[in-house]
């Protein structure tokens, strides 16, 4: 007895006589399954339930589920086909996205520390200018007008001859123990 080879699942089915010679494909007593690339064995199989839906043995209960079977798979390769381009297309485009956004940010961010330290070196210039400043006393003067922008730095003056103690621990006084703070007028 003769076997054919025309399902995805890649099962034996008995040979059918009306079946063009051209598409089954004869086996061995040994139910062994040929050989053959997949693209081969594909077009064989279409060629074998299209023969089968012309002659009329698509009712036939396993040719007709073979057929379907196949043409769903097909449907199926070919949308996860279709779904693995569009993933690769959206992480192309996050990561483009992405690159755009760090570059874009960073050099707005250099641009603007480079207009304010262009800024701070004419407002200098012309301090400068104006005082008639050494470099060293403009240097001074730079790190006295920094310690506004500070967000811990302190500057008294205006005390005169008072003790003032600065302790950092929490609720501690700015005045020694047991003096009072008294106005004079």
């Amino acid at each position: 007895m003769h076997f054919f080879l025309c399902c995805e699942k890649r099962e034996i089915l008995p040979y059918v006589h009306i079946l063009a010679a051209k598409v089954a494909i004869p086996l061995q007593k040994s139910k062994e399954l040929p050989s053959t690339s997949d693209s081969d064995n594909a077009s064989t199989q279409k060629e074998c339930c299209q023969l089968a839906h012309r002659r009329g043995l698509a009712s036939l209960p396993n040719l007709d589920c073979t057929c379907r079977s196949q043409e769903s798979a097909q449907i199926r390769a070919v949308t996860h086909v279709i779904e693995s381009k569009f993933d690769k297309d959206i992480k192309v485009i996050s990561a483009s996205g992405e690159a755009n956004y760090t570059l874009i940010t960073k050099t707005a961010k250099a641009n603007a520390k480079k207009l304010v330290l262009d800024t701070e070196a004419t407002v200098l210039k012309k301090i400068k200018d104006e005082l008639h400043l050494l470099n060293e006393n403009l240097v001074l003067y730079q790190k006295y007008a920094s310690l506004p922008a500070m967000s811990n730095a302190s500057l008294f003056y205006g005390l005169g001859s008072a003790q003032v103690l600065v302790d950092a621990r929490e609720g501690a006084s700015l005045l020694p123990q047991g003096r009072e703070l008294r106005a004079e007028l």
